[in-house]
């Protein structure tokens, strides 16, 4: 009896879990089917906030499921210990040294694999809920999913070394992008680093905005010169070692 009531919840919490990520990819089309049905040709500020609420509505209710299966609240998951700035300051030259590295990797890939390196966007203009679409929603949701209950899930029954590898596959496969794999996959490597380091879930909500917002804004060129990888290299490893200096010794996890 005791094992069978072990074992449901870890079930139905990787189930969750993997509904999240099927669901959360999912809506990230439903708002092209919502204007063609509304007859909506051109997107504006206003077709933007409806694809924003679906995307917030899906996870809110998701993510609300597990909590209740997890039996815990949004608090408990919140993870909070107050560090230095210069760990903020330091993650940036992190992030941005991962975001470079990043596109060398992508460009290397995407040449490999197709020849040329793939333009993901092809809007002529931003607005400010592209932003909030692309880099403040998701490094707040997805950070939440994989780091507040898919890794709380895993660490039930793995160490730590095999829950972030799974959490990490897991983060770069939703993704449905195979030249971006494995970049993802170290990006999330390194913010479960950060994560454990400091017992601090905003930490990763932080670089992953400031990642999405670098990737999102800047203009996608081939980024495979040596330069590229060597300014990466060193923006990256300063930053880890004022991260290192700085930061706790121990996180919560």
């Amino acid at each position: 009896m005791s094992k069978t009531k072990i074992k449901i919840p870890f079930i139905y919490e990787i189930l969750l879990c993997v509904l999240m990520i099927i669901l959360f990819r999912i809506s990230a089309s439903w708002k092209y089917f919502i204007y063609s049905a509304i007859g909506i040709i051109s997107r504006s500020v206003f077709t933007d906030i409806i694809g924003i609420l679906t995307h917030i509505l899906v996870f809110s209710i998701v993510f609300a499921l597990g909590l209740k299966i997890q039996k815990r609240t949004l608090v408990s998951v919140c993870s909070f210990t107050k560090v230095k700035t210069l760990v903020w300051c330091s993650l940036v030259l992190c992030t941005v040294g991962f975001v470079l590295f990043r596109f060398f990797l992508s460009a290397l890939f995407d040449s490999f694999l197709w020849g040329w390196f793939t333009d993901y966007y092809t809007d002529e203009y931003i607005l400010f809920t592209d932003i909030l679409d692309h880099a403040v929603i998701p490094a707040i949701a997805e950070e939440l999913l994989f780091k507040g209950l898919l890794y709380f899930t895993l660490r039930k029954r793995f160490n730590v070394f095999v829950s972030v590898i799974i959490s990490s596959l897991l983060f770069a496969g939703c993704h449905l992008d195979l030249i971006q794999f494995i970049p993802l996959f170290l990006f999330s490597c390194f913010t479960f680093w950060v994560y454990l380091r400091t017992g601090n879930i905003f930490l990763p909500m932080f670089i992953h905005f400031i990642n999405n917002l670098f990737v999102f804004i800047m203009l996608w060129e081939p980024f495979s010169e040596p330069a590229t990888f060597f300014a990466a290299l060193i923006l990256f490893f300063s930053g880890a070692y004022l991260f290192n200096k700085a930061s706790v010794k121990e996180g919560k996890k």
